[in-house]
Protein backbone atom coordinates (compact mmCIF):
# COMPACT_ATOMS: atom_id res chain seq x y z
CA UNK A 1 0.00 0.00 0.00
CA UNK A 2 1.37 3.36 -1.06
CA UNK A 3 0.60 6.38 1.13
CA UNK A 4 -1.67 8.98 -0.41
CA UNK A 5 0.02 12.06 -1.88
CA UNK A 6 1.07 14.63 0.68
CA UNK A 7 0.22 12.39 3.66
CA UNK A 8 3.38 13.55 5.44
CA UNK A 9 2.54 17.21 4.90
CA UNK A 10 -0.97 16.63 6.19
CA UNK A 11 0.52 15.00 9.29
CA UNK A 12 2.84 18.00 9.67
CA UNK A 13 -0.14 20.37 9.68
CA UNK A 14 -2.16 18.17 12.02
CA UNK A 15 0.78 17.93 14.42
CA UNK A 16 1.39 21.69 14.51
CA UNK A 17 0.23 24.30 16.96
CA UNK A 18 -2.02 26.99 15.55
CA UNK A 19 0.91 29.43 15.73
CA UNK A 20 3.17 27.17 13.65
CA UNK A 21 0.36 26.27 11.26
CA UNK A 22 -0.11 30.00 10.61
CA UNK A 23 3.59 30.26 9.71
CA UNK A 24 3.32 27.33 7.30
CA UNK A 25 0.24 28.85 5.65
CA UNK A 26 1.99 32.22 5.43
CA UNK A 27 4.98 30.60 3.69
CA UNK A 28 2.76 29.65 0.74
CA UNK A 29 0.58 32.76 0.82
CA UNK A 30 -2.49 30.95 2.14
CA UNK A 31 -4.79 32.31 4.83
CA UNK A 32 -5.18 30.15 7.93
CA UNK A 33 -8.81 29.61 6.90
CA UNK A 34 -7.81 28.00 3.57
CA UNK A 35 -9.15 24.46 3.20
CA UNK A 36 -6.61 21.68 3.54
CA UNK A 37 -7.31 20.43 0.00
CA UNK A 38 -5.95 23.76 -1.27
CA UNK A 39 -3.08 24.10 1.20
CA UNK A 40 -1.53 20.65 0.71
CA UNK A 41 -0.90 20.89 -3.05
CA UNK A 42 0.58 24.39 -2.72
CA UNK A 43 2.82 23.34 0.16
CA UNK A 44 3.85 20.20 -1.72
CA UNK A 45 4.74 22.18 -4.86
CA UNK A 46 6.83 24.64 -2.85
CA UNK A 47 8.73 21.95 -0.92
CA UNK A 48 9.31 19.69 -3.93
CA UNK A 49 11.12 22.50 -5.73
CA UNK A 50 14.82 21.44 -5.66
CA UNK A 51 15.87 25.07 -5.22
CA UNK A 52 13.91 25.24 -1.95
CA UNK A 53 16.31 24.70 0.96
CA UNK A 54 13.69 22.62 2.81
CA UNK A 55 13.45 20.18 -0.11
CA UNK A 56 16.04 18.04 1.71
CA UNK A 57 13.34 17.13 4.27
CA UNK A 58 11.30 15.23 1.71
CA UNK A 59 11.82 11.59 0.91
CA UNK A 60 12.15 11.24 -2.85
CA UNK A 61 9.54 9.14 -4.69
CA UNK A 62 10.60 5.60 -5.67
CA UNK A 63 11.70 6.69 -9.17
CA UNK A 64 14.12 9.22 -7.62
CA UNK A 65 17.62 8.51 -6.25
CA UNK A 66 17.98 5.35 -4.17
CA UNK A 67 17.80 5.54 -0.35
CA UNK A 68 21.59 5.55 -0.02
CA UNK A 69 21.48 9.11 -1.41
CA UNK A 70 19.04 10.35 1.22
CA UNK A 71 20.55 12.30 4.12
CA UNK A 72 21.44 10.53 7.35
CA UNK A 73 19.28 11.76 10.21
CA UNK A 74 21.11 12.24 13.51
CA UNK A 75 19.81 13.32 16.91
CA UNK A 76 23.10 14.21 18.64
CA UNK A 77 21.60 15.23 21.97
CA UNK A 78 18.67 14.38 24.19
CA UNK A 79 15.65 16.68 23.96
CA UNK A 80 15.85 19.73 26.19
CA UNK A 81 12.65 19.69 28.25
CA UNK A 82 11.53 23.00 29.72
CA UNK A 83 9.27 21.64 32.45
CA UNK A 84 8.02 25.01 33.67
CA UNK A 85 6.28 25.88 30.38
CA UNK A 86 5.58 22.42 28.91
CA UNK A 87 7.87 22.93 25.95
CA UNK A 88 10.96 21.22 24.64
CA UNK A 89 13.59 21.58 21.96
CA UNK A 90 14.99 18.76 19.84
CA UNK A 91 18.19 19.08 17.80
CA UNK A 92 18.36 17.16 14.55
CA UNK A 93 21.21 17.05 12.04
CA UNK A 94 21.17 15.96 8.43
CA UNK A 95 24.42 14.45 7.16
CA UNK A 96 25.58 13.58 3.65
CA UNK A 97 25.01 9.82 3.17
CA UNK A 98 28.51 9.06 1.82
CA UNK A 99 30.78 11.65 3.44
CA UNK A 100 28.84 12.30 6.68
CA UNK A 101 29.45 16.02 6.00
CA UNK A 102 27.05 18.24 7.94
CA UNK A 103 24.26 19.52 5.68
CA UNK A 104 21.72 21.05 8.07
CA UNK A 105 21.21 21.59 11.79
CA UNK A 106 17.59 21.92 12.87
CA UNK A 107 16.09 22.76 16.20
CA UNK A 108 12.46 21.72 16.53
CA UNK A 109 10.42 23.53 19.18
CA UNK A 110 7.57 21.50 20.62
CA UNK A 111 4.86 22.28 23.14
CA UNK A 112 2.90 19.76 25.14
CA UNK A 113 -0.84 20.03 24.85
CA UNK A 114 -2.66 19.93 28.17
CA UNK A 115 -4.24 16.58 28.98
CA UNK A 116 -7.92 16.36 28.12
CA UNK A 117 -10.45 17.15 30.82
CA UNK A 118 -12.99 14.35 30.93
CA UNK A 119 -13.32 13.92 27.21
CA UNK A 120 -11.18 14.79 24.25
CA UNK A 121 -11.87 18.26 22.85
CA UNK A 122 -11.59 18.91 19.12
CA UNK A 123 -9.75 21.90 17.68
CA UNK A 124 -10.33 23.64 14.36
CA UNK A 125 -7.84 21.28 12.71
CA UNK A 126 -9.59 18.14 13.95
CA UNK A 127 -6.73 17.19 16.26
CA UNK A 128 -7.79 16.69 19.84
CA UNK A 129 -5.99 17.67 23.01
CA UNK A 130 -4.47 14.30 23.75
CA UNK A 131 -1.64 15.52 25.92
CA UNK A 132 0.79 14.95 23.03
CA UNK A 133 3.55 17.16 21.69
CA UNK A 134 2.85 19.63 18.88
CA UNK A 135 5.37 21.32 16.58
CA UNK A 136 5.67 25.01 17.38
CA UNK A 137 8.72 26.19 15.47
CA UNK A 138 11.86 25.35 13.56
CA UNK A 139 15.34 26.82 13.77
CA UNK A 140 17.31 26.02 10.63
CA UNK A 141 20.98 26.43 9.83
CA UNK A 142 22.03 25.28 6.37
CA UNK A 143 25.66 24.36 5.71
CA UNK A 144 25.23 23.49 2.02
CA UNK A 145 27.02 26.00 -0.19
CA UNK A 146 24.01 26.60 -2.43
CA UNK A 147 21.84 27.61 0.54
CA UNK A 148 24.25 29.59 2.70
CA UNK A 149 23.48 31.33 4.91
CA UNK A 150 19.84 30.27 4.59
CA UNK A 151 16.60 32.18 4.31
CA UNK A 152 16.50 34.98 6.87
CA UNK A 153 19.71 33.84 8.54
CA UNK A 154 23.15 35.26 9.12
CA UNK A 155 26.24 33.38 8.09
CA UNK A 156 27.66 31.09 10.78
CA UNK A 157 31.36 30.54 10.70
CA UNK A 158 32.16 27.15 9.22
CA UNK A 159 33.91 26.24 12.44
CA UNK A 160 30.41 25.84 14.02
CA UNK A 161 29.59 22.87 11.80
Amino acid sequence: DEPWPDAGLETLLQSSTLRWKRQIHKSIGAPITAPIHQVLPALSTALHNPSNQYHVLLTPPPQQPPPQQQPIIDFPTDPVDFLQDSSCWVECRLLHPQTQQLLVIMGWSLVKQPPPPQQQQQHDNGVGDDGGWRLDGLEWQDFRDEFRPGVGREEWMRICG
